[in-house]
């Protein structure tokens, strides 16, 4: 997903190999982590996208909430649709099963 500026809006690092990285840095030892020094410590890492404001305000962002929801929703569309599929048996028969 883009911000209206052409920033990417999220390489979706998964949260324990965003945690793991910046323990390896030395980022996430001893100091009290706030909102406001997200986006810097994870530009250290190489986790916040190039060309984005180091900012969380989604107007700075050029984003609404309803960019936020439609990234959620995606991610809960995809993992509907591979529960789908490990749960659908294959159709195709083996020759062997073919009655004639």
């Amino acid at each position: 997903m883009w911000s209206k500026s052409g920033a990417p809006v999220s390489r979706a690092l998964p949260l324990k190999v965003l945690v793991k990285t910046l323990e390896q840095a030395g980022l996430f030892d001893f100091e009290r982590l706030s909102l406001e020094s997200l986006p810097s410590l994870f530009r250290k890492v190489d986790a916040w996208p190039n060309g984005m404001a180091q900012t969380l305000l989604l107007e700075a962002l050029e984003l609404a909430e309803t960019d936020l929801d439609f990234v959620e929703r995606e991610a809960r569309e995809k993992r509907r649709q591979a529960e789908i599929a490990r749960r659908t048996p294959d159709r195709a028969l083996p020759s062997s099963c073919v009655l004639g």
